[in-house]
């Protein structure tokens, strides 16, 4: 089907479908098994009651008629898992896995009267993403973490410390059978809101009946980076960030009642080393020195960080703070790749704040000819009011070259000549007149 023409607004499969399976269960004992063609999740209301098992298809393709029976007939064992979280109703549609912490539905009631707090809860759904069944079962166990803490290294600094998160899982079934053994995250508290949970790493693993095996991920300050309050650009750290470790799709480590003992305990983010930790001062340090930029003033990764922590806070009232403004100003000349030309740090330090120039002592003047490393320091503060005074004077002078032609045209033309001669008037006579006039 085209595109806009099979556009729908509404989910729900059609009605003759559910009295279909129905009149099935109501008729026979026999197995009822669904399944679902189609490229979006359809509601399938009392379908779901009335099944004994339901494949979720999706759009196979044109062999996917084969692949199904197979999967029916027991001679393959699925492991397909939910790529999506399926809804159960109109009204949680709208709420994806990827969805906020804050972001709730109403439980059941009069939807005429206020509702109070306690009647938010979570979305009902069908089945959470990262679901899936097969002819054998699967069983977690053994939850371990090597440390409750995460270290930040900065990159030029110290190296972070990562720890290992460790599940065993066993085939407790019959027969072989393959599990996608996956990790999520539940962050506490985050400068922005963060998800509900977010998927950190899954391994598939296949198994032989009674077989166990331990699966091991490993997590890093990088998988704790997100998008901060100031912009949509940058991934940021949250020094002191509180989060959990949870495994398994049905696992949620917000809900005692749920966790299943596949938990960890809270865990945190913290800077390895000493100092405290800026996200803007780490980004703008690294962009500038690997674009040499610092090395051209021979000035370290590092020590361009303490300069950034101590020159300013972002919010300094002086105009010369680092702060985002100014990262926002240098990374379009300093990633430009369609002109890298060797003037980068150059037009840094013209067209954005000099926050690295006043560092060196004196006040520095650059080589317009593009050449950074040839500094003067031999103007101090002097020579820049010198400059300034100089730059206004000519300002002046050009200004007044610039209006004298018009001057000259217009304004000397309206002022009365002294040394014109005075009209002459010739007398005329007055029969003169009078034959002018009567002409």
């Amino acid at each position: 089907m085209l595109e806009k023409p099979g556009d729908i607004r509404d989910l729900s499969i059609a009605r003759g479908q559910i009295e279909f399976v129905q009149s099935l269960k109501a008729s026979s004992n026999a197995k009822i098994i669904a399944v679902y063609f189609g490229g979006r999740p359809r509601l399938l209301g009392d379908i779901v009651q009335n099944a004994d098992s339901i494949l979720i298809a999706f759009l196979p393709g044109p062999d996917g008629g084969k692949a199904a029976i197979d999967l029916i007939a027991g001679d393959y064992n699925p492991a397909g898992r939910l790529p999506i979280t399926y809804p159960k109703y109109q009204d949680g549609g709208g709420v994806p896995y990827w969805h906020s912490v804050s972001d709730l539905c109403t439980s059941t009631g009069n939807p005429h009267e206020p509702l109070p707090h306690w009647a938010y809860t979570q979305c009902e759904i069908e089945w959470p993403f990262g679901h899936g069944l097969s002819y054998t079962t699967f069983a977690y166990s053994n939850l371990k973490v090597s440390s409750n803490t995460v270290h930040h290294g900065l990159p030029w600094d110290k190296k972070g410390d990562d720890i290992t998160v460790s599940v065993d899982v066993e085939n407790t079934g019959k027969i072989a059978g393959s599990d996608a053994v996956m990790f999520f995250i539940f962050e506490k508290s985050r400068h922005v809101t963060p998800e509900y949970k977010r998927l950190l790493s899954f391994e598939r693993r296949k198994l032989a009946p009674g077989k166990k095996e331990t699966v091991t991920m490993t997590l890093t300050s990088q998988n704790l980076r997100h998008v901060g309050p100031n912009d949509d650009k940058h991934d940021i750290l949250q020094i002191k960030q509180k989060f959990r470790i949870g495994v398994g799709s049905a696992t949620d480590c917000r809900n005692r009642s749920n966790e299943n003992g596949l938990c960890t305990e809270e865990l945190s983010l913290e800077l390895a080393g000493k100092g405290s930790y800026s996200p803007v001062c780490e980004i703008a340090c690294l962009l500038l020195s690997e674009k040499k930029c610092l090395s051209e003033r021979k000035i370290s990764a590092s020590d361009c960080y303490s300069m950034c922590q101590s020159s300013s806070s972002p919010m300094r009232t002086d105009g010369s703070g680092w702060g985002w403004n100014y990262l926002n100003c240098i990374e379009p000349i300093l990633q430009d790749t369609l002109r890298q030309d060797g003037r980068e740090c150059y037009e840094v330090d013209t067209l954005c704040r000099s926050v690295l120039r006043p560092e060196l002592g004196e006040d520095t003047n650059i080589d317009q000819s593009g050449d950074t490393a040839n500094i003067d320091q031999s103007g101090g503060t002097g020579s820049r009011y010198t400059t300034i005074i100089v730059s206004m004077f000519a300002g002046v002078i050009g200004t007044l070259i610039m209006l004298y032609p018009f001057y000259k045209h217009v304004f000397q033309s309206c002022i009365p000549n002294s040394e014109a001669k005075e009209i002459e008037f010739t007398p005329v006579g007055q029969d003169e007149d009078l034959g002018l006039m009567n002409n």
